[in-house]
């Protein structure tokens, strides 16, 4: 709270702050904030917005004159309390005679989810307590009103009564208006025109060159997530470099604390962690100067030799506009930071899901390395945001190859789990996956479909080994299973099911979704969308990605030849230690 009360502090017109979390409801968590000054509280969420992370700005904002103290000198948070819900109470309900029929069912479904009073159309979903789950009720009560009318992501971009009233009014209004065709509609070209880079775009600011194959000094981002900690041990045990960690946190005593309970919730031993090597830079890839200071920033423009960058947002619901900071622009600041000062390479983590599903129309065996994603732009509408933002994001790296920067990008598979820990990435879609369909005692009937299941330690010693070879820049390394060995959803199932003794039956998909998709307290409740919403053809996004394609890894297979590395792959053992490590044997 500290740190939002110090945000607050510093915009203009706040002469004090106090913040905490209040419980409105069983669901619902708000951030009240209780203000002294003449700051309005619209500029004040304007300029916070500027500042912090969207979860971290206060949903109520109350003006007080002083902050009420007990005699200790602490604040009183019992007369604050007290404060809010009287204003509260003097507020009005809207006027349900002044509200047409979408906007009237709308506010009865937004009442239901957030159990709270709406007091205007402009009220915003997220400033009144909404969040990602309370987001999901809310799609799933939009969508018995109004189905396959919006998407979870339009939520997001459509957070009021007003604008969902008129969104939904105007498709009601006009069925075929918004049938573009695949490729031709407007977050297509926005999609588009992000991806479309000038010949002479990066400018290059260097007076020497990096040591890319022994480097002194390396920057890493994402190291609190899955694949980012195991990269970071390995790169502590294959380089001698120091290694500086991009972390958020309010100082470096925090980033320590969060690097130590990834290692921890990882099972990574703590004697891999190397107090000496290790420097803490709190800071934000979508912030300037990645979110540090500028003499902070110059000094590391002059020391690092190589980046590695796995900090992109990994969010499976958010639309695109909402992952572009994070992912796109993040990797602009990314490349303008590795062409300042000293030429530094750049490890560039994406994910075979670049391709989209092209293969629906396609229908290729095989997706080889040097594939050019290019012709899976005009599905991309219908996809994921995040699969949108990390196309673009490789869009933007191969013209910055061109232009002569030294990139290679690794298009990583699903990253299943560590093959002897078991450790996962526990809150991603994979594990709630099989969670879920072990207390349904049932799973979903896919026709060939594959996730391209592989384990961290081999991705994290195949970029670190990769990476240091100079014939790797520019080029483009799937990190998949071989395809013989490419397992599908149904074989995974069926291992569970022989191998130890899961109570598993195959059921038709509608079936199966029809289990879970009322059900708040499912694992995949929060992911309902890409299970539900028809993304084409009359299908989900799941259904698409039946009798998906292999992916060739011939360059990696040809820059790991000859080193200890093998490329490990699922089965009894690591799939037993898996689930111990979920918790579901």
């Amino acid at each position: 709270m500290s740190e939002i009360e110090k945000v607050i502090c510093q915009t203009k017109g706040v002469i004090n702050a106090a913040v905490h979390v209040h419980q409105s409801s069983e669901d619902v968590k708000l951030l009240r904030a209780f203000v002294t000054g003449q700051a309005q509280a619209s500029d004040l969420r304007n300029e916070l917005s500027k500042k912090l992370p969207a979860y971290m700005i206060p949903n109520e904002i109350y003006h007080i004159e002083d902050l009420p103290l007990k005699t200790n000198g602490k604040i009183d948070w019992q007369v604050l309390s007290s404060i809010a819900e009287d204003r509260i109470k003097e507020t009005k309900d809207l006027d349900e005679d002044s509200l047409n029929q979408y906007e009237k069912t709308i506010k009865k479904i937004w009442n239901e989810v957030l159990e709270s009073k709406i007091t205007s159309l402009e009220d915003d979903f997220f400033h009144l307590g909404g969040h990602s789950l309370l987001l999901t009720k809310l799609y799933n009560k939009l969508y018995a009103e109004y189905p396959n009318k919006l998407t979870l992501g339009e939520l997001y971009l459509n957070s009021t009564i007003r604008k969902l009233a008129d969104l939904i009014e105007e498709r009601d209004a006009n069925p075929h208006i918004h049938e573009y065709g695949l490729g031709e509609d407007p977050l297509s070209g926005e999609i588009k025109k992000d991806a479309t880079i000038p010949s002479d775009f990066f400018m290059f600011n260097t007076v020497e060159k990096g040591d890319f194959e022994n480097p002194g000094a390396i920057l890493l981002t994402g190291v609190t997530g899955f694949v980012g900690i195991n990269i970071l041990v390995e790169l502590l045990k294959s380089t001698t470099a120091d290694i500086y960690l991009l972390i958020r946190a309010e100082d470096k005593k925090q980033a320590k604390i969060r690097l130590l309970k990834t290692m921890t919730d990882q099972h990574i031993s703590l004697d891999s962690y190397n107090e000496a090597r290790i420097n803490y830079l709190c800071g934000d890839l979508a912030k300037p100067f990645l979110g540090l200071d500028a003499d902070s920033y110059d000094h590391l423009t002059k020391i690092i030799d190589v980046v590695y960058h796995a900090g992109s947002s990994v969010n499976f619901i958010q639309p695109y506009s909402y992952m572009r900071a994070a992912n796109v622009d993040a990797l602009h600041k990314l490349i303008r930071f590795v062409t300042t000062h000293k030429l530094k390479q750049l490890s560039l983590l994406s994910t075979v899901g670049a391709f989209s599903w092209e293969h629906y129309f396609t229908k290729p065996a095989l997706l080889k390395e040097d594939t050019d994603i290019q012709s899976a732009f005009k599905y991309l509408s219908r996809d994921m945001g995040y699969i949108q933002s990390k196309w673009v994001m490789e869009q933007v790296a191969q013209e910055a190859i061109k232009q002569g920067v030294p990139i290679i990008i690794f298009r990583l598979g699903y990253v299943f789990c560590h093959s002897k820990t078991g450790a996962t990435a526990s809150y991603q879609w994979w594990s709630l996956l099989i969670k879920t369909c072990i207390q349904l005692k049932t799973y979903p009937t896919l026709v060939n479909q594959k996730e391209e299941l592989i384990m961290v330690d081999f991705v994290s010693k195949a970029i670190a080994h990769i990476s240091k070879n100079p014939a790797s820049i520019g080029e483009v390394f799937h990190l998949s299973p071989e395809p013989k060995d490419n397992m599908t959803v149904t074989e995974f199932f069926e291992m569970l099911r022989h191998e130890f003794k899961f109570d598993l039956q195959p059921v038709p998909y509608q079936d199966w979704l029809a289990l879970w998709e009322a059900d708040e307290n499912s694992p995949l409740y929060p992911l309902l969308n890409l299970f539900k919403f028809k993304a084409y053809d009359n299908k989900s996004l799941i259904e698409i990605h039946q009798n998906t394609p292999d992916f060739d890894i011939s360059n990696t297979k040809r820059f790991i030849k000859n080193s200890d590395i093998e490329i490990t792959k699922v089965n009894r053992n690591s799939v037993e230690a898996f689930c111990k490590y979920l918790g579901v044997l």
